[in-house]
């Protein structure tokens, strides 16, 4: 008797494989515009003279946000230079690992994948948060050595990664901590100097505080991670049940693809300690950062500015 045949609805295999890829590529254009317009207007493209910047990218505030525009951009462009910086940080140091340690191909892969998850992830642990995971699988992954090292436990265990694990893989792990303090510094003071001189210290250091730690909360979402990854041959997985099981019948202990199969990773953020210590972080930085742009010329400072500052700062305070 013949049975019927049964099959998933749904277009072919390859149909569906090209609708996924064009989806994600379509997502990735859409992200990629999405920060770029951010950090144009962050850094100031909708006051552009002469419609400098189209207006559908520099759009202006809603009228109830243009007296908070003031208190948060300064913040705002700052900390989003800050994740810019360990970028650019992580991309030299790759390159320089490349040609010292002469692992050109793993190095690379590392920067093409996953650096930003793992640059900002650096961030938080010089300033103290940590990522809870682990990471299982004989197949590795484009990761640091000391990370993975430090993620691979026994299983049903969980990993801790912060900076005492990382140090105790790598002992360069802390300077991720001076790291940290200095940029985020940095990024205090030039908050600072962007915005009016009448803003008081204690403003500068709480609007700081605050952008630091929205920019955690953020930075912990974007590096989450749980993934499943494994080979497979023309279609057909090395894993239990796939060709590797397959081969090690025939092959015995011959078997070349015998312990290749697949694997898993997860990483989660402790956002309940990350975004308080960010906060922490913020608050002392920005006191400083502004204590000492007091002694430099802010942005758009002119002879005879100081009303016009006064005027704008009342507005944005609300006063």
């Amino acid at each position: 008797m013949q049975q019927p045949m049964t099959g998933a609805a749904g277009p072919p295999g390859a149909v569906r494989g090209w609708l996924d890829a064009l989806a994600v590529v379509l997502a990735g254009m859409v992200a990629m515009a999405a920060v770029a317009a951010l950090g144009l207007w962050l850094a100031g493209a909708a006051d552009l003279p002469g419609g400098g910047f189209p207006s559908v990218v520099a759009a202006p505030l809603p009228p109830a946000l243009v007296r908070y525009q003031l208190a948060v951009r300064p913040a705002a462009f700052a900390l989003w230079m800050v994740l810019l910086a360990y970028l650019a940080l992580g991309v030299v140091a790759g390159v320089l690992t490349a040609i010292v340690n002469g692992n050109a191909r793993q190095t690379m892969a590392v920067v093409l994948l996953v650096l930003p998850d793992l640059v900002w992830m650096a961030f938080g642990i010089g300033l103290g948060a940590d990522w809870q995971g682990r990471l299982s699988g004989a197949l590795g992954l484009p990761v640091p050595k000391p990370l993975a090292d430090v993620l691979r436990v026994p299983k049903g265990q969980t990993a801790t990664v912060d900076l005492g694990t990382l140090a105790e893989q790598d002992a360069r792990s802390w300077w991720l901590l001076p790291l940290a303090a200095v940029v985020l510094f940095a990024a205090a003071f030039l908050a600072a100097r962007r915005s009016p001189r009448t803003v008081r210290l204690w403003r500068h250091a709480v609007r700081f505080a605050l952008a630091a730690a929205v920019t955690m909360l953020l930075v912990g979402l974007w590096t989450r991670m749980d993934a499943e990854y494994g080979i497979s041959v023309l279609g057909v997985g090395l894993d239990q049940g796939g060709l590797g099981d397959l081969l090690g019948s025939v092959l015995g202990e011959s078997n070349p693809v015998a312990g290749i199969g697949g694997g898993s990773i997860t990483l989660h953020p402790s956002l309940w300690t990350a975004v308080p210590l960010a906060a922490g972080w913020g608050l002392v930085t920005g006191g400083l950062g502004a204590l000492l742009a007091t002694r430099v010329q802010h942005r758009g400072e002119v002879d005879g500015g100081g009303a016009a500052g006064q005027a704008a700062e009342d507005g944005s305070s609300g006063r």
